[in-house]
C-alpha cells in the first residue's frame, strides 16, 4: 500500500487551518468592502472627480497615509493631497495620527480595525 504524498491529507489539522484561514480572509474582505461603502456614503456633496475619492481606494491598501504618499500615488500636487486628506478627516474617514502638524500621518481607522480583528481571529485559531 502506497503512502499518500499529499502534504495535507484530508482530515489533517493543516486542512482545517487552511479552511479557517480562507474563512478569515473572506471576513476581512467583507469588512473592508463595508468600510469602503460607508466611506462612499460619507462623500456625498464631494465632486466625483475630486482626488479625495481616489484616496479612499488608496487607504484600503495603505491605511497610514502622508501627503507625500498621496501626492505620489495619485500624481497630484502636495496642496491637492493635503486638501484631500483634510476633506477625508472632515468626513470622518481618516483621523490624524497625532496633533503635530509637521510630518503628519493620517490613519484609516476602519481598515486598521479590520486588520486588527483579522489578526486576532488568526491568533485564536492557532
Amino acid at each position: 500500500m502506497r503512502k499518500s504524498r499529499h502534504p495535507n491529507p484530508p482530515g489533517s489539522g493543516s486542512e482545517l487551518r487552511i479552511c479557517s484561514a480562507t474563512s478569515n480572509g473572506r471576513i476581512l474582505t467583507h469588512d473592508l468592502l463595508r468600510a469602503r461603502e460607508r466611506w462612499a456614503d460619507q462623500m456625498t456633496g464631494i465632486r466625483r472627480d475630486a482626488a479625495a475619492h481616489r484616496v479612499l481606494d488608496l487607504a484600503l491598501s495603505q491605511p497610514a497615509l502622508t501627503a507625500e504618499i498621496v501626492a505620489n500615488h495619485l500624481e497630484v500636487s502636495l496642496e491637492t493631497a493635503y486638501t484631500s486628506l483634510i476633506t477625508l478627516v472632515d468626513r470622518e474617514v481618516l483621523q490624524p495620527a497625532r496633533s503635530q502638524k509637521r510630518n503628519q500621518v493620517w490613519l484609516a481607522g476602519d481598515v486598521l480595525s479590520a486588520l486588527d480583528s483579522f489578526a486576532e481571529r488568526m491568533s485564536r485559531r492557532r
